[in-house]
């Protein structure tokens, strides 16, 4: 992880956030690269135990269909950018 990528999200962690009455707070993180996730693609031998939250779910990386990986792996890109 870079210093950059702890830099945000320990801003993140550190922001205030308002919890409404009687309800909670739920935080998921995935730490994990695109270039991760596409080596988990062209090697899933490799990544066997690799997990990722989806939808408040852990799902093993190698379940997931092709076209949802590569929906996962687009949006990391577009919001973590090269973290």
């Amino acid at each position: 992880m870079t210093t950059a990528a702890l830099l945000l999200l320990a801003t993140t962690l550190s922001t205030g956030v308002e919890i409404p009455e009687g309800g909670g707070v739920a935080l998921n993180i995935n730490i994990v690269s695109s270039e991760t996730l596409r080596d988990a693609q062209a090697h899933p031998e490799k990544y066997e135990n690799l997990q990722v939250r989806v939808a408040g779910w852990n799902i093993r990386w190698n379940d997931i269909p092709r076209k949802e990986q590569d929906e996962y792996i687009a949006r990391i890109e577009t919001v973590g950018g090269s973290l």
